[in-house]
């Protein structure tokens, strides 16, 4: 596949070929003894998973924009992602994946004011098991220390330091080399997955009086990680396959996108020369294409060999009270803490700034030429090891208000309110913003908070009277209902893809690394917007300077030397700016239904409907893009950075609808 910014050609990740069998066992049983209802179960479940897949085999070449793919020369491919090289089906697996649960709870009736509810839960989440022994993955405790690196693939031991394969991969394959770590398991993990997730809950409704009602809860919940969460930390590995997913690899050109792999069944070695020859330029500031003789260049996805389940503690109180005939107001507070989050395809390799008082490997300058021997894991490229891990953690917290009005004289409501703030160290399931060795800097705003959300929906029979005859006909029936949405923009991370390839891990995509903007000397996050109303700011074609003000954003700092030395003797730092910094526009719509149901007989009706989805049609905006390419100079944003493209909710659309009801 050939991508740009602007369009896709010939296809994705096809053909694959990929059954799914699941076997589910369980029961559940029920007693009921005075003011106790005790219930118990268990489920027993198993999923087979085999996959045939040969589209790995070509995966996705991006580039830049549409003139990087029309020279195809050197240094206009900006990644290959999901580029793999296997056998002439494609990568083959079957996987296996048990999980099991169990659960007892007692319903108690307290009193005829009190009632509690009691119970534990037990769960047993499995971890991918493979029976070909296709699941070669990389633990980072079996890595070589960066000294006994080799300098050439040599054989030796340390040359296959790393490597870890599955119990059974000696039956299928023989033998590994001397230094590939045979677990003691079937599946990636150094342990058995955890036998002791017991999940307590605990939860009370307490009736002070006819009109009020206090309820409250705790409890933890774990959570399974979905397949597709973890499958690309074992789905490519040695001998079966070898990843060739490169970011911002300048030597590969459309004519030989891929970089020289070792053959097919057998292990990549690990080596690296620091000599100085490896990081010489070409004419025109060019590097050279010396990383098959001077660096190995892994690319190597893993998985974590501890397992932790992620867990979310929940915790809820809440005050129901009867303020009027057929009207309730509830005022609660909604809360939640997770930790053990999985954090898929994360950078464990990024480059580190060297100076002469910290030299890394005996480095002392930074240059983009050097990048790959700044690195914790020499042999590796900058975001070669990109593992999957149960790492991240997040808190919810909101007051929660309803009213709610029971049916009666024809009409009925329900009008809810909440206020919340949700904070983050993932985003999207990665953590790769910025230094993804620190999450701690990534913690902030979830990427899908809206801070203040409104929300009504109603129906009233319209108070038309009851008439007979023709009369009647006409006026009776009549209902109007609907649905109103008020909400705070949600927040967003804006992102330059063109900072932080000093540390060689600028990307255009969350999985490769990115880096937050950069703001300019005297602008805050109050003041980094333009001014005006939505429909002023729209940007582009349609006018307006766009969501942001034209000079909120800079270029991040320059290390190395300074931009006027040419390509390849500097690079940029990160970005300033926090995760969720920015938030986008809000929205404001209302659905409507206006419906007539004549009835004929006693058994038959007519019902007609109008319905109107926006109905004032108001224009409602999605967050603006946020893809920025402010370096090296801030004139160079990407063209689209910062205008509002698209819409959350359709213009105006109107249904009619009859039916005949008998």
């Amino acid at each position: 596949m050939l991508a740009t910014d602007n369009f896709d050609l010939f296809g994705g990740l096809n053909p694959s070929y990929s059954p799914t069998t699941q076997m589910q066992v369980a029961d559940q049983i029920s007693w009921t003894h005075g003011k106790h209802t005790i219930r118990a179960g268990y489920e027993y479940e198993e999923t087979q998973w085999n996959i045939v897949f040969a589209g790995l085999e070509r995966g996705f070449l991006i580039f830049l924009d549409f003139n990087s793919l029309l020279v195809g020369g050197q240094s206009n491919i900006l990644e290959c992602l999901f580029c793999t090289k296997s056998g002439p089906d494609g990568i083959i697996h079957g996987y296996r994946l048990p999980n099991m649960n169990s659960f007892v709870q007692d319903d108690w009736k307290v009193s005829n004011k009190l009632t509690l509810n009691v119970g534990v839960r037990w769960e047993y989440d499995g971890m991918l098991s493979d029976k070909y022994g296709n699941l070669t993955t990389t633990w980072l405790s079996q890595l070589v220390p960066n000294t006994q690196v080799p300098t050439t693939p040599n054989g030796s031991t340390a040359a296959y330091g790393g490597w870890v394969v599955p119990n059974n991969y000696v039956a299928h394959y023989g033998q590994p080399p001397a230094g590939v770590y045979i677990s003691p398991n079937s599946v990636p993990l150094s342990e058995h997955p955890p036998l002791s997730n017991f999940a307590p809950r605990v939860g009370f409704a307490y009736q002070l009086n006819s009109k009020l009602v206090l309820r409250g809860g705790f409890g933890l919940f774990y959570d399974r990680v979905g397949a597709n969460q973890f499958v690309h930390a074992v789905e490519q590995g040695n001998p079966y396959a070898v990843t060739v997913d490169y970011v911002d690899s300048n030597p590969y050109t459309l004519a030989n996108p891929f970089p020289a792999v070792p053959a097919l069944g057998s292990f990549s070695q690990r080596y690296t020369s620091l000599a100085p020859a490896c990081q010489v330029n070409l004419p025109n500031g060019t590097p050279a294409d010396t990383t098959a003789a001077c660096n190995s260049y892994l690319n190597v996805p893993f998985v974590n060999q501890l397992e932790h389940t992620p867990l979310d503690r929940q915790y809820n109180f809440q005050i129901q009270y009867q303020f009027a005939p057929s009207w309730v107001l509830e005022i609660g507070y909604v809360g939640s803490s997770a930790i053990n989050l999985v954090d898929a395809n994360h950078n464990y390799n990024p480059a580190q700034l060297a100076s002469p008082t910290d030299p890394i490997n005996g480095i002392t300058t930074n240059t983009l030429q050097n990048v790959q021997d700044r690195v914790p894991y020499l042999g590796y490229q900058a975001v070669g090891l990109q593992g999957t891990a149960y790492d991240l953690v997040s808190n919810y917290n909101s007051v929660q208000v309803t009213a709610r009005k029971q049916f009666s004289h024809g009409f009925t409501l329900q009008a809810a309110y909440t206020f919340s703030k949700s904070l983050t160290n993932e985003n999207g399931l990665v953590a790769n913003g910025n230094d993804p060795l620190n999450t701690a800097q990534q913690y902030g705003p979830s990427y899908f908070n809206r801070p203040s959300r409104f929300i009504m929906n109603y129906s009233w029979d319209l108070p038309f009277g009851k008439h007979t005859g023709i009369l009647g006909g006409v006026a009776n029936g009549w209902n109007l209902s609907g649905v109103t949405t008020i909400q705070s923009g949600n927040l967003f991370t804006i992102i330059d893809s063109a900072a932080g390839t000093i540390y060689g891990t600028s990307s255009t995509t969350l999985d490769g690394g990115y880096s937050r903007a950069q703001l300019c000397p005297g602008i805050t996050y109050q003041s980094m917007y333009s001014s005006g109303g939505v429909e002023s700011r729209i940007g582009g074609p349609s006018g307006g300077p766009g969501w942001f003000a034209a000079d909120a954003f800079c270029s991040p700092p320059a290390i190395g030397q300074t931009p006027t030395c040419g390509p390849g003797c500097f690079g940029y730092a990160y970005g300033d700016m926090g995760p969720g910094a920015a938030k986008g526009p809000g929205q404001f719509n209302f659905d409507t239904t206006f419906q007539k149901i004549t009835r004929i007989t006693e058994h038959q009706s007519i019902q007609f409907r109008a319905e109107f989805f926006n109905l004032f049609n108001h224009t409602q905006f999605n967050a603006p893009n946020t893809a920025l390419f402010a370096s090296p100079l801030p004139d160079e944003n990407s063209p689209n950075f910062g205008r509002l493209t698209s819409t959350s909710v359709n213009p105006r659309v109107i249904q009619l609808g009859l039916k005949y009801v008998f």
